[in-house]
C-alpha cells in the first residue's frame, strides 16, 4: 500500500493553535485541523443503473497515465467506496500547471458488469463530481455516467459549518473540506442521498434546505460514512461528525 506521506507528517503545517491560558501551557490548548490538504479532487459516486440506488460491495480501482498519481482523499492508495461514494485527491506533486492528470476509474460490484470512466484533473479546475452507473449482468442496461436528481430550492439561505470531533482527543477539533450529500431524515422508501455540495474547511452555504425539516448530513472519508442529523429551525448552524477513533488516531 503507497502512501502519500505518514498522516501525521502533512498536518502538521497546517494545525492551528489556540491557546486559552497561559498558567500551563498544555491547559486549553485546541488543535485545529483543517483536512484540505488534496487541492484537487474529485467526488465518484456510484449506484445501480436501473434503480439508481446505491449496490454495496461496490469497488473501484484506478488505471491510465497518471494513476500513481491518484489518492483516496485521506491520502493512501486504497479506494474502498463507502455508501457509493468515494473521493479523489491528485498528488500536491504533481506539476498540473504542465499538463491534465488523466487516469481512469473501473467500478464493478457482485452480479454486475464494469463500468470504466476516464478522468481529467486539468489546472484551475479543483473540484468536481462524477456520477456513474454500473448493470446488473443479468440487464440489457449498459453503465457510464447518470445525472442525478437535483434539490429543489427554497426561500432561505443557509450557512451551516461542520467540525469532525473525536472521543479519544477531546482537543482536537478536524475542518473537513469534503463534498457533502443530505437527505430528508423523515423521507420514506429509498430515499437516496444527494449532493448539497462541497465544503471547504466544513463551511458551506445553501439555498436547498427548509425551515422545519429533519435532514440527515454525510460524509464519506477513508473508506468509511460519518452522519449527522439535524432539525433545521434556523438559517444558521455549526454542526459535528463523529469520527470515531480510527481517523482520529492518525492525528
Amino acid at each position: 500500500m503507497k502512501k502519500l506521506l505518514n498522516l501525521k507528517t502533512i498536518l502538521l503545517g497546517v494545525l492551528l493553535l489556540s491557546v486559552a491560558a497561559c498558567q500551563n501551557p498544555t491547559t486549553g490548548v485546541k488543535v485545529t485541523i483543517d483536512m484540505n490538504i488534496l487541492k484537487y479532487s474529485v467526488l465518484v459516486r456510484t449506484v445501480d443503473a436501473t434503480t439508481q440506488l446505491v449496490v454495496p460491495g461496490t469497488t473501484m480501482t484506478i488505471t491510465g497515465t497518471n494513476a500513481s498519481s491518484i489518492y483516496e482523499i485521506s491520502g493512501k492508495q486504497v479506494f474502498t467506496v463507502a455508501d457509493g461514494n468515494i473521493t479523489l485527491g491528485l498528488d500536491p506533486k504533481f506539476n498540473i500547471a504542465a499538463g491534465n492528470a488523466t487516469f481512469n476509474v473501473v467500478v464493478t460490484a457482485p452480479g454486475y458488469k464494469t463500468t470504466t470512466q476516464a478522468v481529467t484533473f486539468t489546472n484551475g479546475t479543483l473540484q468536481q463530481t462524477i456520477n456513474l452507473t454500473i448493470a446488473a449482468t443479468t440487464s440489457t442496461a449498459t453503465g457510464g455516467t447518470y445525472t442525478p436528481p437535483t434539490p429543489v430550492k427554497t426561500a432561505t439561505h443557509f450557512i451551516l459549518d461542520f467540525n469532525g470531533h473525536c472521543a479519544s482527543k477531546p482537543d482536537l477539533n478536524v475542518r473537513p473540506s469534503l463534498y457533502l450529500y443530505f437527505r430528508d431524515h423523515n423521507a420514506t422508501g429509498a430515499n437516496p442521498y444527494v449532493q448539497l455540495g462541497y465544503m471547504d474547511g466544513g463551511h458551506i452555504e445553501t439555498d436547498y434546505l427548509a425551515i422545519g425539516k429533519t435532514y440527515d448530513f454525510q460524509i464519506t472519508y477513508g473508506g468509511t460514512s460519518y452522519l449527522v442529523t439535524q432539525e433545521i429551525d434556523v438559517p444558521s448552524y455549526t454542526l459535528t461528525f463523529d469520527m470515531g477513533t480510527s481517523i482520529c488516531s492518525s492525528f
